[in-house]
């Protein structure tokens, strides 16, 4: 679910929501965007110790900007990324881009949204109900 949202903003802006060309500044994106990933995410991440300082969610490298500047966390909000969006659409990706894959959106769950339910024709909504 986390690769169809970012497939989804990227079909909407036009542009990669994460360019990263490492696997570090692919890390240093995502957390410019949703910040620090919960330490309940990192127990279980096999390569953490690469990425970040043992025992916390605070990373080893900061990670520079191509124009100047650091890539912070929580410095580029999801809503600054994608734009002026519905409110569905918004919390859709929100819900697809959880860090935490347990609390993520299923497929299932994803058929139920009701931003994927408000584009369908009637005769196929009675089959959603």
């Amino acid at each position: 679910m986390w690769s169809f949202g970012c497939i989804l903003i990227e079909l909407y802006t036009g542009i990669p929501i994460f360019p990263g060309e490492s696997e570090t500044e692919q890390l240093a994106l995502i957390m410019q965007t949703f910040g620090k990933p919960p330490l309940r995410v990192l127990e279980n991440a096999e390569r953490k110790d690469k990425f970040f300082q043992p025992g916390t969610n605070e990373p080893l490298n900061v990670f520079e900007e191509p124009g100047g500047g650091y890539r912070l966390p929580d410095s580029r909000p999801l809503v600054e990324v994608i734009g002026d969006q519905s409110e569905t659409f918004f919390d859709f990706i929100c819900q697809c881009l959880d860090w935490d894959p347990a609390q993520r959106i299923t497929p299932l769950q994803a058929l139920q949204h009701p931003w994927i339910l408000e584009g369908l024709p009637k005769r196929v909504l009675i089959h959603h109900q």
